[in-house]
Order: C-alpha cells, then structure tokens, then sequence
C-alpha cells in the first residue's frame, strides 16, 4: 500500500511537471540567446544570418504592414465568399449578360469601322468628283475619270459595240486631241 501511494504521488508529480512543460511551451517564443553585433551579423554568411534572423524579434513598422496586409487578404475573401454565395442560376444569369455585353460592344466596333470605311469612301468620290469637275476639257475630264476609276469601279466597255469600243479607245489614246479638234 505504502509503495501505492508512492507511486501515485510520483505519478502525480509528472502530471505536474508535463503540465508545466506543456503551459512552458504553449508561452514559448523563440529568441536569440546570444545578441550580436551589426558588425558579427555582417561577418557572417547569408545562411547564418538569416538563421539568427528568423528568432528576432519583428520590427513594429513591419508587423504594422503585416497586419494591413491581412485585412486586405480579409476583405478580398469577404468579397469571394459573396461571389460564392451566389445560387447556380444566378451565376448563368451573369454569364449570359456577359456574353451578351460583349456582343453588343462587337456590335458597336463593327458599326464605327463600317461608318468609318463609308465616311472615307464618300470623301474619295466627292474629291474624285471635284477633280474631274475642275478639268479644263471634256477629254482630259473623261480621261481621268477612266484613269481613276480603274482601281475603285471598273469601267464596263461590254455595253459599247466593237465600232464605239475602238472610238473610245481612240479618243482616250489621243494625247494631242487631232481627232476631236475642230476648227470654227
């Protein structure tokens, strides 16, 4: 009995001390036991040095921005979870919206490069049309509207017979105008 009880009291006792050890090490914060110099840090290697860094003590300025950059890290997942709570068809709903903004945009750029493309082609005739306009004869005017046509809208001789297809060609050839000069 004797021997019982002492038993338990040794029992008891190592409770006590694991119980001890166990609030030690719920409170332990690891540190450098030997403080060095910034001259001994600097002697040292980069392993060693952050080796002996990584049991300092954090510098307040840093645990500040620590701590903003986890309110910021809160605050984006509070806004995920929102996004998260959003039901199956809510989530279909907003992809159909947005496929359909991005038709509409589509939609709206093809509409400004056809106005555009019309824009520029509408200027090109009217100057077109003024250069032929301001021509000093009839033939030089003809001319350059057959010249400047070419590349936009191709004159068709397939109306003319083959009599009027060699007179128009004659007369365009004809730089000096012989064959439709005329003496009055």
């Amino acid at each position: 009995m004797l021997q019982d009880m002492l038993k338990q009291q040794q029992n008891g006792e190592r409770g006590k001390k694991e119980q001890t050890r166990r609030e030690r090490s719920k409170n332990f914060e690891p540190h450098n036991w030997k403080p060095l110099s910034v001259k001994q840090l600097a002697g040292m290697s980069a392993f060693e040095r952050s080796r002996y860094m990584a049991y300092e003590p954090v510098p307040k300025d840093i645990q500040e921005k620590q701590a903003m950059a986890l309110v910021r890290v809160r605050a984006a997942r509070s806004v995920g979870r929102k996004h998260d709570q959003l039901t199956l068809g809510e989530l279909i709903e907003a992809e159909q919206n947005d496929e359909l903004i991005g038709q509409m945009n589509a939609a709206e750029a093809l509409q400004r490069t056809t106005k555009t493309r019309m824009d520029w082609e509408r200027a090109t005739s009217e100057e077109l049309e003024h250069l032929i306009a301001s021509q000093p004869t009839a033939m030089k005017a003809v001319r350059l509207e057959t010249m400047m046509s070419m590349g936009t809208h191709p004159v068709s001789l397939q109306l003319l017979t083959k009599a009027e297809c060699n007179r128009a060609q004659a007369l365009l050839e004809d730089s000096t105008g012989y064959t439709v000069a005329r003496t009055v």
